[in-house]
């Protein structure tokens, strides 16, 4: 195994310690009182970044640095030392940013399906089985958040799956921004600056109704990641939570085309 490759194993097993960590914790304050078959649901939701439970911010900022630059960090390395001149003459700029694409959206999909799945195994072993329901009262009552189900299989399911999409768009955007990054120390911390930028900015742009809300929530990156959890959605909005979803990923995958091109065109025109 290479160095990098133990390097982004052993960061890959951190997260999953301090998400073990982050889960134990909850179960120790949310202790079960009497059985309710929604506790499952409560406590998956709750630790989600934006849920009821989410308490450990600083676990988050580390998320946001990981999972994007994990996919992305082989491409912006070669671009940023001596060696791409070489990788550029094999496969060409089209042949770097195929396979730059699809490592960052593979590896961000992939590692947001493998730390959701960890965190049900958890919760399901220390604190409450998955209880099928249709229609799940915590789902209905959206004491969580936006349902995208009152089903609750089907909730959990969109949920993983939407998820996994939103993070594999989210490292796009970070691959994207990388490029026209030169130095490697800023770009390893680039996915928590720019989080930071998409939920502070639509924070400040926000009003209670109108386009200014729903363009607050189209740059609000987090939606794409906790789909339902951290919209701005109220009973004035004309897009529901899926439209919000949708929408927010079209303007990062944009966002982030636009940045590749005209990276490329740069490069092709400088040849």
């Amino acid at each position: 195994m290479s160095r990098s490759r133990k390097i982004a194993v052993s960061l890959v097993c951190l997260y999953l310690i301090l998400v073990t960590w982050q889960i134990f914790y909850e179960i120790g304050q949310n202790k079960i009182v009497r059985f309710d078959p929604d506790n499952f649901l409560y406590m998956f939701f709750g630790i989600q970044f934006g849920g009821v439970l989410d308490d450990a911010f600083s676990l988050y900022l580390f998320e946001f640095s990981l999972i994007p630059v994990l996919g992305s960090a082989l491409a912006v390395f070669t671009k940023n030392n001596n060696s791409f001149s070489n990788y550029q003459q094999r496969s060409g700029y089209q042949g770097y940013l195929k396979t730059a694409c699809l490592r960052a959206f593979g590896t961000g999909f992939g590692l947001a399906i493998l730390i959701n799945v960890y965190q049900m195994i958890i919760i399901s072993l220390f604190y409450s089985p998955f209880v099928y329901q249709n229609p799940s009262f915590f789902l209905w009552d959206n004491s969580g958040g936006v349902s995208l189900s009152q089903n609750s299989l089907v909730a959990l399911v969109l949920y993983v799956l939407m998820s996994a999409i939103g993070w594999g768009g989210f490292s796009l955007l970070i691959l994207a921004v990388g490029l026209w990054i030169k130095k490697n120390s800023l770009y390893l911390v680039s996915g928590t600056i720019i989080m930071l930028i998409c939920i502070l900015t639509p924070t400040l742009i926000t009003a209670n109704s109108g386009p200014l809300l729903i363009l607050s929530d189209m740059l609000f990156l987090p939606n794409i990641m906790s789909p339902g959890l951290l919209s701005f959605v109220n009973a004035h909005q004309p897009v529901n939570v899926y439209g919000l979803y949708f929408l927010t990923l079209a303007t990062c995958l944009l966002i982030a085309a636009g940045l590749i091109r005209f990276w490329y065109l740069k490069k092709v025109q400088n040849g």
